[in-house]
């Protein structure tokens, strides 16, 4: 995980570490402050960021300038990054918004970092426009998968995220397993009736039962949800592993999120049900239909790419109906 360190107090370090010849010996501080799995989070504060415009200045002290002129880069500060190609007519400047998160492992001097577009196609965090549209619908009915489209992808730290049975248990082992569990939001179609379809026939009824949310523990079915004091959510499986009955805790914060990006009331549990009653219409030709529903699932990854939980969210709001 990471630690912080002002960017004054790091300099000030630095400075002080300079050797008779000038030379500064700056790699040497500040390693990772808890071994192979850790870093520093380098900040700048307000009164840092105020003397830093003071002290740089350009047009005789009318305008601010701005840029960072020596390393590290200030890593909780959006940065502009400024490349150019070409000369002369034909110079084209382009830029790009983006954080720099330093690389676990690695000390601050080693400037190694992850680095994350604030902008664009390759942002973090959710894609609006591509969220915004619904799943490709031009597949088989056959198809027992349909299209599966990614809208998002997170971090979550282990902080966050507790499991019990599954050999995670102990917080030094999650930290050293996995420190950081991904998360992402798929999109897709999923099948909620099909039915054969008599010769001629060219309506089909459908009256099923929906359910809103649903969260699935290592794939399991059954899972069991209940809350702590603090607002955690408890995903309890059925199953045993080193001899517990394996389950997952999530901090309230991460499902408040989710369930408020779903319009969900934020105190209500999961697996409300709505009746879905719905005509379609067809042609006499067609022998087979099925109905779909659009889904949200979010799914939680360990670092090695292990599914821990995934769960789901129905909207009811988009049911389309297919003929084969």
């Amino acid at each position: 995980m990471y630690s912080t360190i002002s960017l004054a107090a790091y300099r000030q370090a630095a400075a002080a570490a300079q050797n008779v010849n000038g030379e500064h010996q700056a790699r040497v501080l500040f390693p990772p402050p808890a071994g192979p799995n850790s870093a520093y989070l380098v900040l700048q504060e307000d009164a840092e960021e105020e003397d830093a415009k003071d002290e740089d200045v350009c047009c005789w002290g009318c305008c601010d300038y701005n840029r960072v002129r020596e390393l590290p880069f200030p890593q909780d500060k959006c940065l502009t990054i400024l490349y150019s190609s070409g000369s002369g007519q034909n110079q084209r400047t382009e830029q790009d918004r983006v954080y720099f998160i330093p690389v676990l492992g690695q000390s601050i001097s080693s400037n190694c970092y992850y680095v994350v577009r604030a902008e664009g196609n390759h942002k973090g965090g959710k894609n609006a426009s591509l969220r915004a549209q619904l799943p490709p619908f031009d597949f088989p009915i056959f198809q027992e998968r349909p299209y599966v489209v990614v809208v998002g992808e997170w971090y979550c730290p282990f902080i966050f995220i507790k499991e019990v049975g599954t050999g995670l248990d102990d917080p030094k082992t999650q930290l050293m397993d996995s420190p950081f569990y991904k998360m992402e939001l798929h999109k897709y179609w999923e099948e909620i009736h099909s039915v054969q379809v008599q010769a001629g026939e060219k309506d089909v009824s459908v009256n099923k039962t929906v359910r809103l949310e649903e969260g699935l523990l290592f794939g399991e079915e059954a899972t069991e949800e209940s809350r702590d004091e603090d607002g955690s959510v408890w995903f309890k499986g059925s199953g045993k592993q080193y001899g517990k009955t394996n389950g997952v805790r999530i901090s309230w914060p991460i499902i408040a999120k989710m369930k408020e990006d779903h319009g969900r009331n934020r105190s209500e549990q999961g697996g409300g049900e709505v009746r879905v009653e719905k005509s379609f219409s067809g042609t006499a030709s067609a022998t087979k239909f099925a109905c779909y529903v659009v889904v949200e699932k979010y799914v939680l990854k360990r670092m090695e790419g292990g599914i821990v939980l995934t769960y789901s969210f129905r909207n009811c709001n988009h049911i389309q109906g297919k003929w084969e």
